[in-house]
């Protein structure tokens, strides 16, 4: 598929299969988001997998939304905000963001899918 492809086919999918992911697809996942813009390139992202049960049944419990529950694998994204002293622009948002997107593209791209979801609260 081609990019334009891939930007406008992809959605939200919130059904899983507990299909497992074959060797080396984490890593392509992981791969594209560390090619995204981030402010001075500092790329202050971090990014957990979390494929165990009672783990993302805890984040859930702990203000993760319904998906991570339902979703076999789960990736948290992390940013430390004090990469940045241009606090008023919110850099960490937009430079998570796109490795958000570059993940959500791969995922797409490998014939997976995911949603981009958000905590219920802040912890």
């Amino acid at each position: 598929m081609n990019l334009e492809d891939i930007i406008k086919t992809r959605r939200s999918v919130r059904k899983f299969s507990d299909r497992r992911l074959e060797p080396g697809v984490l890593e392509k996942i992981i791969a594209a988001a560390n090619f995204a813009p981030s402010h001075c390139n500092t790329q202050g992202w971090k990014f957990i997998f979390v494929d165990d049960y009672d783990l993302r049944f805890k984040i859930f419990n702990n203000g993760g939304s319904h998906v991570i529950k339902a979703a076999p694998y789960g990736i948290l994204v992390l940013y430390d905000t004090t990469l940045s002293d241009n606090l008023e622009y919110q850099d960490w948002i937009q430079s998570g963001s796109a490795a958000i997107q570059n993940m959500l593209l791969t995922i797409h791209d490998l014939g997976l899918g995911g949603p981009k979801t958000k905590p219920k609260k802040h912890l």
